[in-house]
């Protein structure tokens, strides 16, 4: 486990930008609606 691959940097990566884009989603949705 301690030679863990770069994918770990990008998942750790990918929860930051992600709730930016949930919040927007929603309020599109709402919007829709």
């Amino acid at each position: 486990l301690s030679i863990t691959p770069p994918d770990e940097n990008i998942v750790q990566q990918l929860p930051v930008p992600r709730p930016r884009v949930h919040p927007r989603g929603l309020l599109t949705r709402r919007k829709a609606e």
